[in-house]
């Protein structure tokens, strides 16, 4: 009576697999939820896709996760958003200062080798140092 059973294990190293039913049910859902609050609240689409993302990032739920990957429009506010974060972060961080640009100066030359005439364009000054003097430069 020796019968050798056979034990079907899957592993998946800690994550678990969303089916593609799960996935459309639940774009399904929020697409329905995020309409529904669009509509009865003054926020729009995005902040309320972002509270979302931000909620179930933070409690790993795993299907809304992988919808958000999978959705090319939601990625790139996930990105967007989290690159809005880190560049607030930094200049919490950092002591930020405003950078002021001057004005680019332009030239053209009427009389030139072509039927048009001479080159035309824009220059700029790019690094202004008031400090030094004319020896320095």
């Amino acid at each position: 009576m020796n019968k050798k059973e056979k034990y079907d294990v899957t592993f998946h190293f800690g994550v678990r697999t969303v089916s593609d039913l799960e996935l459309y049910l639940t774009a399904l859902f929020l697409t329905l939820a995020v309409k529904l609050v669009v509509r009865f609240s003054k926020l729009d689409y995005k902040t309320v896709w972002l509270l979302i993302d931000d909620y179930c990032q933070r409690f790993q739920v795993i299907s809304v996760n992988k919808l958000f990957v999978e959705v090319p429009e939601l990625l790139q506010m996930r990105v967007d958003a989290d690159i809005d974060t880190a560049i607030q972060e930094y200049k919490d961080v950092v002591d930020w200062e405003s950078v002021e640009i001057d004005d680019p100066t332009f030239f053209d030359e009427l009389e030139g080798e072509t039927a048009l005439g001479g080159s035309l364009g824009f220059t700029y000054e790019f690094v202004t140092d008031e400090e030094s003097t004319d020896e320095q430069r």
